[in-house]
């Protein structure tokens, strides 16, 4: 789909994400990537972790759900200020 994506080990997260036509090393990524499948289940603090991780960053956090027929549905969650 023209994304490109990178390893996020020292995010603690599964990959970057970088938009169609940016250069790696001369752009940042755009997002952060975790991946999990539908069946697994994980709460609020884990949640939190996640997002915190990717605004500390100054990353939007992706999610990407993959279910048994191997199709990925990816969720896009914003950090707002109330």
């Amino acid at each position: 789909r023209g994304y490109i994506t990178k390893t996020a080990l020292k995010y603690g997260a599964d990959f970057r994400i970088y938009e169609r036509g940016t250069e790696p090393g001369k752009a940042h990524a755009k997002w952060v990537l975790y991946a999990v499948s539908e069946g697994e289940s994980f709460d609020w603090r884990k949640y939190a972790a996640m997002m915190r991780v990717a605004h500390s960053v100054r990353k939007k956090l992706l999610i990407g759900v993959a279910d048994e027929e191997g199709d990925v549905t990816y969720y896009e969650s914003n950090w707002t200020r109330p």
